[in-house]
């Protein structure tokens, strides 16, 4: 087979313009500092960043969820509290009027 000049030519320019193409993907990742700028650069590397990505939402997600929790428990302590403390004071009143002192006006009130 006969090598022309025309594909010595052709082969020269494919070989500088992949050169080129790989430099400017180079230049992307050291101006992004990203090892993966778009999917196609590494299809499995990019499924992981995404699980990652993922984990990390989930993770705050159950952040924000305690957060929530936290003050609504702490809400409802304080409720509970004090239906508590009125429970006691009605315990109170009803002790205070079982006695043979309080009147029967009292006692109604």
């Amino acid at each position: 087979m006969r090598i022309s000049e025309n594909m010595k030519l052709q082969a020269i320019v494919d070989t500088m313009f992949k050169t080129q193409s790989d430099y400017n993907q180079l230049m992307e990742k050291i101006a992004s500092q990203k090892m993966i700028n778009r999917p196609s650069d590494d299809p499995a590397g990019i499924n992981k960043t995404l699980g990652f990505r993922e984990s990390r939402a989930s993770v705050t997600q159950y952040g924000r969820n305690i957060d929530n929790c936290e003050s609504w428990l702490t809400m409802t302590e304080s409720v509970l509290t004090s239906a508590g403390d009125l429970l006691v004071r009605a315990r109170e009143t009803a002790v205070a009027q079982s006695t043979a002192t309080a009147s029967a006006e009292t006692r109604s009130i």
